[in-house]
């Protein structure tokens, strides 16, 4: 009976997309019906499966035990780079709020200069706006 890659995924143990890459690579024999689906053979599964499919051993081995820290050298070591790392945590959020007020007072510094600058504009305009020439002035013209 013929099986779509899904209910394939189930049987292997795989996810979908591993039997669809499987079928795109030609890897997984299967072959495409009517409606454009996949359908592969219970016994073309099998074969993909001893091929490609490792599977854990069933009686699993035993935790091999964490060594003891006892060495109180290596405590003492672990201890000094533990502060080391606080230190440079340290002076990293002092240079960052440092950094921090610098942008604040450059913010002040453009946002002055940019209403300096509008003043400077709208001098500028009335300045064109307003008539030239000799006569202009002196008549108001």
């Amino acid at each position: 009976m013929p099986l779509s890659p899904a209910k394939a995924a189930t049987v292997a143990g795989v996810s979908r997309s591993a039997i669809s890459k499987a079928l795109a690579a030609g890897q997984l024999v299967g072959f495409k019906r009517n409606n454009g689906h996949w359908s592969i053979t219970e016994k073309d599964l099998a074969d993909w499966m001893e091929h490609t499919i490792s599977r854990a051993d069933s009686t699993p081995s035993a935790p091999e035990p964490h060594p003891k820290r006892n060495d109180l050298a290596e405590l003492e070591t672990l201890r000094e780079e533990l502060k080391a790392a606080v230190a440079a945590g340290q002076e990293a959020r002092e240079g960052l709020a440092s950094a921090e007020a610098r942008l604040e007072v450059l913010d002040e510094v453009i946002s002055n200069l940019k209403a300096d600058r509008d003043a400077w504009q709208t001098q500028a305009k009335a300045l064109a706006a307003r008539p030239s020439g000799f006569f202009a002035r002196i008549f108001g013209r």
